[in-house]
């Protein structure tokens, strides 16, 4: 039986590279691409700030790995805007997944929780986060929730992981070996 794989915002930039990349390297696994608005068959319209359509969604189906994409980028998003979206849309997720006893959640990050450090400092993976503006401290929240719900509720498995878009052209593969594409696949490896 295949592994079914929820990826939330899967039509965003980074879920679309991702989507293909496992299918072009996993062909066994049924993915399911929870967006605001179905782009493909596999499309599945969900607002993961709606919790009991997110709690919907896992009793409906058997999933083994959530893949949470979601959640508004910028930098400059006021507060009231990313509470909804990237506050309660990942609690929504994880509580959902929990429930339902998912056993992986791989939840994107982003390294600019450290970026608040001065230039000349050497950051290491002990120093406490540290992070620039507004969209990286709810970054921080929901690695922490990540860590609640592994630690505290059951999951398997959490990856909170550092991931930017890739920066090559998607649609025609011209990769150009930079950090964003290394990020990438360094992310893309975390699929099982």
């Amino acid at each position: 039986m295949p592994k079914t794989f929820l990826i939330t915002v899967a039509n965003g930039r980074i879920g679309t590279a991702l989507v293909k990349h496992i299918d072009s390297h996993n062909s066994d696994y049924h993915l399911i691409l929870a967006d605001l608005a179905a782009s493909e068959e596999r499309g599945l319209i969900l607002d993961v700030r709606d919790l009991a359509a997110v709690r919907s969604v896992f009793e409906e189906h058997d999933i083994n790995t959530v893949i949470h994409l979601a959640g508004l980028a910028s930098p400059d998003t006021p507060f009231e805007h990313l509470l909804p979206s990237n506050i309660e849309g990942t609690y929504n997720v994880f509580q959902s997944a929990s429930e339902n006893k998912v056993k992986r959640i791989i939840y994107a990050s982003s390294a600019q929780t450290i970026e608040g450090y001065p230039l000349d400092i050497q950051v290491s993976e002990k120093m406490p986060t540290r992070p620039k503006n507004l969209h990286e401290v709810i970054k921080v929240f929901g690695e922490s929730l990540g860590a609640y719900f592994a630690y505290q509720k059951g999951f398997v498995q959490f990856i909170g992981q550092a991931i930017t878009a890739p920066s090559w052209n998607s649609t025609t593969d011209v990769e150009d070996g930079s950090s964003d594409q290394r990020d990438f696949y360094i992310f893309s490896e975390l699929v099982p």
